[in-house]
């Protein structure tokens, strides 16, 4: 029978989350995008997108079942998603056919650029966009799964500081927090705008002045951390973290978390692990200017 590529649709959501299991189980086969460990991280992240899935996601079936997957998704720029491809199609171009259909959708879309993620040890992957013109971007990054039932929560600090959800008249100062912390092109401007709005980002204040932000992302369910220099080993970063962990748990119970910051930065993984955050994937990032 010969392979079909064709559009996402509801009923290979099962073989997709089985595709994404295997790859996280697995160190030379990781990608940075999907993570979906469950049937709720799937669902809810396919929900969040604004827009149909099958107008960005891509299926290769064959034999009456999904068997590859790939694609793209578009928020806040475009991420490449997958390709995965089940061991006993590998070595048919299954995940190259899914590459190129994966670029050409951000082409169509008029997208600048095409960003990837891989495991550090995903050394088939790497040659695969290195082949279609992605390049390496940045320092490896490590990601951590944020567990409710894990979580330990972080006490006030004594130095008299306050959080509070970011207003619309903080946009400016919210802004200068992310690029002091943050790698050019880790969020938009607007994207961050936008979280304002939707009251999703917890700011802490020393003397009226922000020091530190903690955003969580609905979306994909992604928190971005920042703290400046002036308030780090302090204390403050774990705090506001831990805040804002603990009122989304009170509004979402159950729901999984996760945090990405550069391997390299001890500091913040001596934060997360203190509160039981716990490194889960070693990532490389790419880059495909279109």
């Amino acid at each position: 029978m010969d392979a079909n590529l064709r559009s996402y649709e509801s009923r290979d959501r099962g073989a997709l989350l089985a595709l994404s299991r295997r790859a996280l189980a697995r160190e030379e086969e990781q990608v940075g995008a999907p993570l979906w460990a469950s049937e709720e991280e799937l669902d809810a992240e396919l929900a969040g997108l604004g827009y149909r899935p099958a107008d960005t996601l891509r299926v290769i079936e064959e034999e009456g079942e999904a068997v590859a997957f790939g694609g793209i998704v578009v928020a806040d720029g475009a991420t490449l998603m997958g390709p995965l491809v089940a061991p006993r199609f590998r070595g048919r171009a299954f995940g190259r056919s899914l590459l190129e259909a994966s670029i050409e959708l951000a082409r169509e879309r008029r997208l600048e650029l095409l960003a990837a993620s891989l495991g550090a040890h995903n050394i088939g992957g790497r040659l695969l966009l290195e082949r279609a013109g992605f390049r390496p971007s940045g320092a490896l990054q490590a990601v951590y799964r944020i567990l409710p039932d894990a979580h330990r929560a972080i006490g006030q600090p004594s130095e008299g500081v306050t959080s509070r959800m970011a207003e619309t008249a903080d946009v400016e100062r919210v802004l200068a927090i992310c690029n002091e912390c943050f790698a050019p092109g880790t969020s938009s401007e607007e994207s961050w705008r936008q979280a304002i709005e939707r009251r999703q980002v917890r700011l802490a204040e020393q003397a009226g002045e922000p020091i530190a932000l903690v955003r969580v992302d609905l979306a994909n369910r992604r928190v971005f951390h920042g703290v400046t220099a002036a308030a780090r080993a302090r204390g403050i970063g774990g705090y506001v973290l831990s805040e804002a962990l603990e009122e989304y748990w009170r509004l979402r119970p159950g729901t999984p978390l996760r945090l990405m910051a550069p391997a390299a930065n001890v500091a913040a993984s001596r934060i997360y692990r203190r509160q039981g955050l716990v490194p889960w994937l070693l990532l490389q990032l790419f880059e495909l200017a279109l």
